[in-house]
């Protein structure tokens, strides 16, 4: 079974936060650039901000990312929501033990940015990638390969010419 997939987000909240905070986290800060998102990861028992980034619990498996028929994924197209209302340019996801390895009082996101980019284990999030079935450690988000609803199907086949 896949573990739980984590969004990070980048955000410098210009904060110094202790070493006690640096391991829990700030729950449910109010960010009022969210106000707007319908989203249920703007809920507040879901994301905790810390000193470089903004963790969201997405609740949702890994496998939720893979097997996208058409390359859409709702819960990327509401993280790429969030994240851009919050001035971020990328999101990585990640699974729950990784999460769970952030939560120190010396953990450096940019430090674990530069460490793990490149490495088998790390994918760029492309439309491709979310119709395989592949399970990766850490997906990388540019939003640059990103479709943000779903794509309407035809509701009646074209008739086919039988000539």
């Amino acid at each position: 079974m896949s573990q739980y997939i984590y969004a990070i987000i980048p955000y410098d909240s210009g904060m110094k936060l202790s070493d006690e905070e640096k391991e829990q986290g700030i729950y449910a800060p109010f960010f009022p650039e969210l106000d707007s998102i319908d989203s249920e990861f703007t809920e507040e028992s879901l994301y905790s901000m810390l000193e470089e980034y903004i963790q969201i619990n997405t609740c949702y498996r890994q496998s939720a990312f893979t097997n996208n028929k058409d390359g859409y994924c709702w819960i990327r197209s509401e993280i790429c929501q969030i994240a851009k209302a919050l001035g971020a340019k990328e999101v990585w996801y990640v699974a729950e033990l990784s999460a769970d390895a952030m939560m120190t009082k010396d953990f450096s996101f940019s430090k674990w940015k530069e460490d793990i980019k490149g490495k088998d284990y790390t994918v760029r999030l492309t439309t491709d990638v979310l119709k395989g079935n592949a399970i990766y450690s850490y997906y990388h988000d540019d939003f640059s390969d990103i479709i943000m609803e779903r794509p309407q199907k035809e509701k009646y086949p074209k008739k086919r010419d039988n000539k």
